[in-house]
């Protein structure tokens, strides 16, 4: 992780979908290209769905119909799920969640069915030394890494990385990442992988669509509209007051970390799977600490992960379940406390040790953060990204 870096980035399979994962509206579409949602249909042809958001600030519906509408006509959509404009969303490596539209959508080209998300943002001063802008990873990435950028005219970039990701479900993640940015901070990510939910089986051995369909798609002129609705005052901000930046996932744990430590080695994290890292010291010594947030438009398994992670869970007062659990260190003395929040569409995980990094030997007594400091890190009311 960068420490000044005042844009986000694609940072793999850990942030893939999340930002549609609570969306707030769920829309069902036919073949690519050809059905609409009727919010969109009942002004504008089905043709033209970039002009049906000109009227006003785009919506959930509209935003499946755009990315329906930039894929390959070829292949079927289904199982549409978009966020608009001004729907809150849960905070992502790109942004608050606010001013963020999404969309994810079942793509299937007759080779096994596929995730296909797409995040619009707009950065404030973007940093052109940093992705997208450049190929040099802010964030954990995965094996088999490859990057191109290709500057375009008008001061915009196009990014094009490929990765591969150790699959929970056996094989490997592969997720192909289209990312447009132009030099006024409007930002388009479009994403594809060889499953259709995070951490699920491969249905395929590639992606669907070709780097030359990828870069078409989030390259299309329908994604213009989107950007520019997003007000220049709100864009993403760029005074960085964490590590990770000014929003997002890291940007969340690093301010839930209790006081009386003092922090460093901020940084993005493969342990126990994509996520975000610190090392907090107190008197007691040093001890790192890991946040991860694992979610999924699958509620069955989410549902099964967490409770196969966590057989003694409990369930939570305002719904949802708490699992706790320690787990010995390899090391003589290092100890390992586990804490998982299931609700709804995600599971919110940080752990505490008392080594730095999960193969250290051990720097203090117990680990650095109590399971109650766990637990009220993982509860927190900040994750659900509310109003």
């Amino acid at each position: 992780m960068i420490p000044d870096q005042t844009s986000a980035a694609p940072r793999g399979r850990s942030i893939r979908r999340r930002a549609v994962a609570a969306a707030a509206v769920t829309a069902a579409v036919a073949t690519a290209g050809a059905v609409l949602p009727s919010a969109m249909a009942a002004t504008r042809p089905a043709a033209h769905p970039a002009q049906s958001a000109a009227g006003g600030s785009v919506t959930g519906p509209q935003m499946v119909a755009l990315l329906t509408h930039v894929l390959p006509a070829h292949g079927k959509v289904s199982d549409g799920t978009g966020r608009g404009l001004k729907d809150k969303g849960w905070p992502s490596p790109y942004g608050d969640g606010l001013y963020e539209p999404t969309a994810w959508v079942k793509y299937d080209d007759g080779h096994g069915p596929a995730g296909i998300w797409v995040d619009v943002t707009r950065w404030n001063r973007p940093d052109a030394h940093l992705e997208p802008f450049t190929c040099k990873p802010v964030g954990p990435s995965g094996s088999n890494r490859h990057c191109t950028v290709e500057h375009l005219a008008g001061g915009a970039v196009l990014n094009l990385t490929r990765q591969d990701y150790p699959n929970p479900q056996g094989g490997w993640e592969r997720i192909w990442t289209a990312t447009y940015a132009r030099h006024d901070g409007g930002r388009v990510v479009l994403q594809e992988s060889n499953s259709v939910y995070d951490k699920q089986p491969a249905t395929r051995v590639n992606p669907p669509l070709t780097l030359a369909q990828l870069q078409a798609a989030a390259t299309s002129p329908v994604w213009t509209r989107v950007m520019n609705e997003i007000p220049a005052a709100d864009a993403q901000p760029s005074n960085l007051n964490t590590p990770f930046g000014p929003d997002g996932i890291g940007a969340i744990f690093y301010r839930l970390i209790p006081a009386g430590f003092s922090i460093s080695g901020a940084t993005g994290s493969m342990f126990p799977e994509p996520g975000n890292t610190m090392v907090l010291r107190d008197a007691h010594g040093r001890g790192s600490v890991y946040n991860t947030v694992d979610s999924s438009n699958s509620a069955a398994f989410l549902s099964s992960r967490f409770h196969k992670q966590f057989p003694h869970a409990t369930a939570l007062p305002g719904g949802g379940w708490l699992g706790v659990k320690k787990v010995a260190g390899p090391h003589a003395g290092t100890e390992q406390y586990w804490v998982a929040v299931y609700r709804g569409h995600s599971i919110v995980t940080v752990i505490a040790l008392n080594s730095v990094g999960p193969d250290g030997t051990r720097t203090r007594p117990t680990p650095v953060l109590s399971i109650a400091q766990l637990t009220a890190i993982a509860e927190s009311p900040t994750w659900s990204a509310a109003n």
